[in-house]
């Protein structure tokens, strides 16, 4: 197992806890695990040490390709199984694992329920947006799974979050690049799928509890580093967005432009129209009446923040 972590000290001792006590598997025999600390600056190489792990640190944080990829040049074994430091696997997991042998490559389902608290605010936001993109069929998945194909690439949630894969096939598709702005899991799937014909299975059979940031600074920072990593894939030249985004982004200007040139009657016809999208995008996200509250106090955050993000990226591609 390859457990990459930069500043994880809030979750990684759940993560450990639950890799190191697998049932019917000795540690140092069975399976070993790697931890790659990404030169985190709080207690996450205290917390490691704790355990029976190896522990390797970057002397800096060079981003998550960079810490995957010295995870496998260190480990022994030809399956590997990436293990995200927010994430608690079953005790039975390594048990699971047998049956997919034949697979190159296998991503796991994390255990997503919405309501009675089971998701915190800014990540009801998120698992509704979600789920109108990808479809209630798609997000969570469950039943059977599916293969991540060139056809449903788009509109099929995937992460490395937990995965299991060869070797050799991670290494020749892993970007060539790395960085926090680096859209280092989506690369990966869309060489494997496109490049090199792999079908990636996604199945619910491999299940994990996923641990997000409870604390609203962290998880701004992670929500702005997502609008880059969007970026980087999605509307660099030839990506899947890149003209629905020019497109908008004129669409916007102008709208924003008629505001503050037009005379002042039609300025307030277009900011009830613009307060009308806004309260119908809160309606159309929505799946129970409990819902748009969230969305109507929560979704501007999300939208500036990853939008934030998102505009970095394109900005520093317009001047390179």
């Amino acid at each position: 197992m390859i457990v990459p972590v930069y500043n994880g000290e809030d979750v990684l001792e759940a993560c450990l806890e639950s890799i190191t006590t697998q049932e019917n598997a000795v540690i140092g025999e069975d399976y070993s695990v790697l931890v790659i600390d990404d030169g985190s600056t709080d207690r996450t190489v205290e917390i490691a040490s704790r355990f029976p792990v190896e522990l390797i640190s970057l002397e800096k944080n060079c981003g998550r390709t960079a810490a995957r990829l010295t995870g496998v040049q260190n480990a022994r074994a030809e399956r590997l199984l990436f293990v995200d430091s927010r994430v608690t696997i079953p005790p039975n997991l390594l048990a699971l694992l047998h049956q997919f042998d034949s697979y190159p490559a296998v991503l796991g389902v994390a255990e997503t329920k919405k309501g009675a608290g089971a998701l915190s605010f800014f990540d009801t936001i998120l698992f509704l947006i979600r789920r109108k993109y990808y479809g209630r069929e798609n997000h969570p998945m469950t039943g059977e799974g599916k293969f991540l194909t060139p056809g449903n690439f788009k509109r099929t949630p995937k992460g490395t979050t937990l995965t299991l894969i060869d070797r050799e096939l991670f290494v020749k598709c892993s970007p060539m690049r790395s960085g926090k702005d680096v859209s280092d899991d989506t690369i990966l799937f869309h060489n494997l799928v496109f490049r090199e014909k792999v079908s990636v299975l996604i199945s619910p059979g491999i299940k994990f509890k996923y641990n997000p940031a409870r604390r609203f600074w962290p998880f701004l920072v992670w929500l702005y580093e997502r609008g880059l990593k969007f970026g980087d894939f999605y509307l660099t030249n030839g990506g899947y967005f890149q003209t629905h985004f020019r497109i908008l982004m004129v669409l916007a200007l102008a709208f924003f432009a008629a505001i503050f040139l037009l005379p002042a009657h039609i300025s307030s016809v277009l900011l009830w129209v613009l307060w009308g999208l806004y309260l119908f995008l809160c309606i159309w996200l929505s799946e129970t009446v409990l819902d748009f509250p969230i969305l109507f106090l929560g979704l501007p955050v999300v939208l500036f923040v990853f939008g934030a993000g998102v505009m970095r990226f394109w900005i520093k591609s317009l001047l390179r």
